[in-house]
């Protein structure tokens, strides 16, 4: 007695059905590693400027540009600009302060999401009085 097999050509969705899944997955990966600070941006503003000497229009470096209420503060650098990343939308006071100048606020700045708001200080020179020193010795 004889047996006889059919054979059927096979026919596999294996290899298309594991490539979609590769995509998905890979897909699925890479919007999780995406980095927070590229969502945060899109959530906050930015607040940039420059800090000048009201009397000679030069710029003043060191000074301390922050945003009141919050942690957020950059210090100026020798050409006088600062750049604040990560502030909240809304109304903000931002505030410049160096020794030997009166400090500036600048009130109700509305910072909008997405966007970089520009703030610049013309400082006034301000006697600055310190406590006095015993030298002992």
């Amino acid at each position: 007695m004889s047996r006889a097999f059919l054979v059927r050509p096979s026919i596999s969705v294996a290899p298309a059905l594991s490539w979609s899944c590769k995509i998905a997955a890979f897909l699925v990966l890479l919007s999780l590693l995406l980095p927070s600070a590229t969502l945060a941006q899109a959530t906050t503003g930015k607040v940039q400027g420059r800090v000048t000497d009201s009397a000679t229009g030069d710029p003043i470096a060191g000074a301390l540009v922050r945003v009141d209420g919050t942690t957020l503060a950059n210090i100026t650098n020798a050409q006088g600009f600062y750049f604040i990343n990560e502030v909240l939308p809304g109304l903000q006071n931002i505030r410049a302060e160096v020794l030997g100048y009166r400090g500036e606020a600048l009130e109700g700045q509305r910072i909008l999401a997405g966007q970089t708001f520009t703030s610049n200080f013309e400082l006034l020179q301000a006697a600055v009085e310190l406590e006095a020193l015993m030298v002992v010795g």
